[in-house]
């Protein structure tokens, strides 16, 4: 199979952004590719900036289509899910892929409440010990919260999950 019936292969069961890297510059096939269900096509030689660009910007408009913001904002809290980076005020902060998939799925659904199954179910397809969530959501009250005693961005809600609080 070529690429291009590779991407329809993908484009069929997959709703995905897809950047297509080729050496074949032809229009014909950009064109083709384009229309086929890629979000961007670049040919080679590339520059890696320009590459990282690109795929910042197909992750923003799936996004956008989604109806996700792509940048999350509570008082001093940013969190901006195209470029994997969280800021509360100044200072970067550092988290695991494990907690920045727990992150994602609060900022896809924030000010709602997620059960402790919806999280365990999206992040690790099938249930585990509730205690092992609640870990990763201890360190990362840790990591984003002034005091994580008195959280004010991740709350929980007792017997039922945790909510990430908008700013309204």
């Amino acid at each position: 199979m070529n690429g291009l019936g590779l991407l329809r292969h993908i484009r069929g069961d997959f709703d995905i952004p897809i950047v297509v890297l080729s050496y074949t510059a032809a229009v014909t096939t950009k064109v083709e590719a384009l229309d086929g269900g890629a979000s961007d096509y670049v040919t080679k030689p590339f520059n890696v900036d320009e590459l990282a660009a690109r795929l910042r910007v197909a992750l923003r408009h799936r996004l956008q289509r989604e109806g996700t913001v792509p940048v999350f904002r509570n008082g001093e809290l940013m969190i901006d899910l195209v470029r994997h980076r969280i800021m509360r005020g100044p200072m970067n902060i550092k988290v695991s892929p494990t907690e920045f998939a727990i992150l994602r799925l609060l900022v896809e659904d924030a000010g709602k409440v997620l059960t402790h199954d919806q999280v365990l179910r999206d992040i690790w397809k099938h249930r585990r010990n509730i205690d092992y969530l609640r870990v990763y959501m201890r360190q990362l009250r840790k990591r984003i919260e002034i005091d994580p005693h008195n959280p004010q961005y991740i709350v929980t809600v007792p017997g039922v999950g945790y909510q990430l609080l908008t700013a309204d």
